[in-house]
């Protein structure tokens, strides 16, 4: 089935079923799972066979745009990591894509999250990232870094309107 094909067959639902609040969860039996050549022809990447991708929900940018909420899965070194992508598509052909909601706490902190204006044709997205130096033996503090951008999903070239870096000073949990 071509990119047009896989497309069509995702529901519209604007926002019902993704919310910040729900991290990972939507309706299985209303997704689409993509096997790995549907997976190629939609993103243009390719998937590993322990990878899964389900599609779960499309709006209606303007009338030449669609956004498609896709949940994934991935291998990372030795443990498994889950996330939300956004993906923008122009007449059937992907024009990028954003991760929405991921975390992997695996060694270091480093989390994504997301939530759309009123409107919802703009995107914020909060990268949220500690550094591999508060996990050395003895470390007492660590640097978490915010990254915080708008993007503007109508614009030609989904532009970045906004962007904002913040950083805290974190302790380290006691040790025992």
């Amino acid at each position: 089935m071509d990119s047009c094909g896989i497309l069509d067959k995702v529901k519209y639902d604007k926002f019902s079923q993704y919310s910040p609040e729900l991290k990972f969860g939507f309706i299985v039996s209303e997704s689409i799972q993509l096997n790995q050549a549907e997976y190629r022809d939609l993103f243009e990447e390719e998937m590993v066979e322990t990878d899964t991708c389900y599609l779960f929900g499309k709006y209606e940018i303007n009338k030449d745009r669609i956004g498609v909420y896709s949940y994934r899965t991935t291998y990372e070194c030795d443990h498994r990591i889950r996330m939300i992508e956004f993906s923008i598509f122009e007449k059937c052909k992907k024009i990028d894509s954003k991760i929405i909601s991921f975390e992997d706490n695996d060694g270091f902190l480093y989390s994504i999250s997301s939530k759309f204006n009123k409107d919802f044709n703009q995107l914020t997205i909060i990268e949220r990232r500690g550094s591999e130096y508060g996990t050395e033996p003895g470390a007492t503090r660590d640097t978490l870094f915010i990254n915080t951008f708008k993007v503007d999903l109508n614009s030609k070239n989904l532009d970045t309107v906004d962007k904002n870096t913040q950083f805290e000073i974190i302790k380290s949990p006691p040790q025992k």
